[in-house]
């Protein structure tokens, strides 16, 4: 047995490590744990499983808090309602007794799709075939978006029962009628007459196959507002490019509205209207108010329909129908509203969108002796110029002939037709006047009082025409120009006279020796009117405009001391200011201003000026080049010409972008003095580390432009070698290797400034 009873000035025997060593391995020996040294535990089953390895107590812990889980009971302790033997298995198992499922408030049951878009409940009821099923319930195919209750079973039904027979089945909240509560209070098949003896409410239609008669058939029911709306009656179908079969609508339409706090409406349209095969034919008769075929769309279709005459009080005692009516189309006798006029928006877009008038092509044949309206004859091709007709005593507006003179009275009585006495077109005009004067005019016309007045308003048409004037007066014409005129509106026209063969020109024979005191001429003399040359040119010795703004602002095109020129001169407003030469749209191209300078108005990316001579121009000396003179010296804001040896000067450098001078560089390096580390002399390294002058250095290794490995030789034996290292272009470690002597510099930065270094020596 090992000692216990130690004291710090005992000494340790190896007897005494020995016997440790052997109480050691005699409590770790297979079997040597017994119950008694283990001693009591307890488990802990709150932690779940974190891994496969770890103390006894915690496996044990992870091990009943398993078994808790798996039961689903408080702790591991509590026995499960039955074992994993008895328990059904998830899928393909089969229950051997009843399913309850008590699940209080939840969902009783959930069947959840899962590998394809369908769920269902299958029965098995043949104890026989139980391979065989009897019944499903449920989406039978992932493609069906119905729910399907089937009974697969030969001559099987399917029973809905309640208790008593009491309760009612219903279908989205309304009741499904069957033969036990047929007839009976809300039943849909009260809207039918019976067969036997039936009793009619409305009107009745009867049917074939070729037609169907329906009598006063209520198209728009008796109280309806329709107040301030457009609508149509869709009647039949209408061919639209696919052929189709027999449609008609042939009957009355009778609208009414009436009472003693409304207007009265009552229309009448007697139709006729028909579309097959690949037509459409269609006539209609009102009386009261006009009614026409339109075409529209509704649904998609294509539709014959009849347009409701608008009025803002609508028919609200209702439309009737009585007559022959089928339809291919889904729609037959249907009211509906498209437009409101009185909000201007569309109740129903596509038929507002689509809807046409359908011009009415049927012929109407009437065979009768004549007819009255108000007791008068009305006219036909058969009675039509006779002597009642009362046509004769008209003329054709087209190819007809008068048989005597045409007179158009003047009127003289104050109004905006008085003296005119024929219009032609919107401008226009042929009158006379009191004094015997008679005018052609557009836009003018003469009274009776011998005024002469405006015939329209207009903002700059003005007026113009041509006056016969009386007792030998000869023509005379009048023009305002454009401005602006206002209807009867009298004004003085400016005269003048209109020279014809008779009295001007050369059927006249007379040669006006001068004109306006002055002669003509085909030269350049003085105080003459200019004449076209036998070349058609005019000739002057000199042109002369003036400004507009200023009579004495003047331009001449001449020339001066032999030389043609352009001249502006003069004083007062626009005299100095040069001349331009313009485009299209007064667009500038060229200026030359009065102080000799000239510009250019091309666009960039032209040349403003184009030079096809490559010799140099003499005497070219453009003062300033973008505002700088030029010199070769070093002053400040000029620009930079090389001097007589060709160099180019500048001033010492100042900023770090700036140009360095020859003095600089050679102040950097010289072929004569090399330069090192820290500006310093390579001499003056050498004095570090190459005491003597045999030895040379060799960077066999580089870090982008800096040295990596350099190798200090001693004529061809290397006998040290530097490696260096860098962070962002700072040395941060240095390793001098010479021989097994090793020296490491470490240096430390904060921002570009060195904080300190360590060294360190190994051999």
């Amino acid at each position: 047995m090992a000692k216990t009873d130690w004291k710090l000035a005992d000494t340790i025997s190896p007897e005494d490590m020995n016997q440790i060593g052997k109480d050691i391995n005699a409590l770790s020996a297979d079997n040597s744990v017994t119950d008694n040294q283990i001693g009591d535990r307890t488990i802990s089953d709150t932690a779940a499983p974190t891994g496969d390895r770890g103390k006894i107590m915690v496996l044990l812990g992870w091990l009943a808090n398993m078994i808790k889980t798996i039961t689903g009971k408080p702790n591991w302790r509590t026995a499960p309602r039955t074992t994993l033997e008895n328990a059904v298995k998830r899928n393909g198992d089969t229950m051997s007794g009843p399913l309850v499922m008590d699940t209080g408030l939840s969902n009783a049951l959930s069947l959840k799709g899962g590998i394809s878009n369908h769920v269902y409940m299958q029965y098995f009821s043949d104890r026989d075939n139980q391979d065989v099923r009897s019944a499903f319930t449920g989406f039978g195919t992932s493609s069906n978006p119905h729910f399907s209750i089937v009974n697969e079973r030969e001559n099987g039904e399917i029973l809905l029962s309640t208790k008593n027979g009491s309760g009612a089945v219903k279908i989205n909240s309304n009741i499904a009628h069957h033969a036990g509560n047929h007839n009976s209070a809300g039943d849909p098949h009260s809207q039918y007459a019976l067969k036997s003896a039936p009793v009619f409410t409305g009107p009745v239609t009867e049917g074939n196959s070729f037609s169907n008669y329906v009598s006063n058939y209520p198209v728009l029911a008796n109280g309806v507002d329709g107040s301030y709306t457009r609508a149509v009656i869709l009647l039949h179908q209408a061919y639209d490019t696919t052929r189709i079969n027999y449609n008609y609508c042939i009957g009355d339409f009778f609208g009414h509205r009436g009472a003693p706090s409304m207007l009265s409406r009552a229309p009448l349209a007697t139709v006729h209207s028909h579309s097959a095969y690949e037509n459409t034919r269609v006539s209609v008769q009102s009386i009261a108010e006009r009614c026409t075929f339109v075409t529209c769309k509704y649904n998609g279709v294509k539709y014959v329909a009849l347009s409701i005459p608008y009025n803002a009080m609508a028919m609200t005692n209702g439309i009737y129908f009585r007559g022959y009516i089928y339809s291919t189309a889904p729609e037959s006798l249907k009211y509906i509203e498209y437009y409101n006029e009185q909000t201007s928006t569309a109740i129903n877009t596509e038929i507002n969108n689509s809807i046409v008038e359908l011009p009415a092509n049927n012929m109407h044949y009437i065979e009768a002796g004549g007819f009255q309206v108000n007791g008068s004859p009305v006219l036909t091709t058969a009675n039509h110029n006779s002597s009642s007709d009362p046509h004769n005593q008209y003329l054709l507006k087209t190819g007809g002939t008068m048989t005597g003179a045409l007179a158009v009275n003047q009127s003289v009585s104050a109004g905006s037709s008085e003296g005119r006495n024929l219009i032609a077109g919107p401008w226009g005009d042929v009158s006379s006047n009191s004094d015997g004067h008679f005018l052609i005019s557009g836009n003018a016309y003469t009274t009776g009082n011998n005024e002469y007045r405006y015939a329209k308003t207009h903002s700059t048409v003005g007026a113009r025409g041509i006056r016969f004037s009386a007792f030998g007066g000869g023509l005379h014409f009048f023009e305002t120009g454009s401005h602006a005129t206002t209807a009867d509106v009298a004004f003085t026209p400016s005269w003048k006279k209109i020279w014809n063969e008779t009295n001007m020109g050369r059927g006249s024979g007379m040669n006006a020796d001068l004109l306006d005191d002055y002669h003509a001429s085909q030269g350049a003399d003085g105080n003459t009117v200019a004449a076209r040359d036998g070349g058609g040119s005019l000739v002057a010795s000199a042109f002369r405009v003036h400004n507009p703004n200023n009579s004495l602002a003047q331009a001449y095109l001449g020339y001066l001391d032999d030389t043609a020129r352009i001249r502006v001169g003069g004083s007062g407003v626009g005299a100095s200011s040069g001349f331009e030469i313009q485009g299209a749209g007064d667009k500038k191209l060229f200026r030359a201003s009065d102080n000799g300078q000239l510009t250019s108005y091309a666009a960039q990316g032209t040349s403003p000026f184009v030079v096809s001579s490559t010799t140099r121009v003499g005497n070219l000396n453009a003062d300033m080049l973008d505002d700088c003179h030029a010199t070769a010296l070093a002053t400040p804001n000029t620009v930079a010409i090389r001097g007589a040896s060709g160099t180019i000067k500048a001033a010492a450098p100042q900023a770090a972008d700036d140009v360095a001078r020859k003095a600089e560089t050679d102040a950097v390096a010289q072929a004569s003095v090399p330069r090192g580390v820290n500006n310093q002399s390579l001499a003056f390294i050498q004095t570090l580390l190459m005491p003597t002058d045999t030895r040379a250095w060799s960077v066999t290794a580089w870090d982008g432009d800096k040295p990596a490995t350099i190798l200090i030789k001693d004529g061809a034996t290397t006998v040290c070698t530097l490696t260096m290292s860098y962070n962002d272009d700072k040395p941060v470690t240095m390793i001098a290797q010479a021989g097994a002597t090793k020296v490491t510099w470490s240096a430390t930065w904060n921002g570009e400034k060195l904080t300190g270094y360590t060294k360190a020596v190994t051999s």
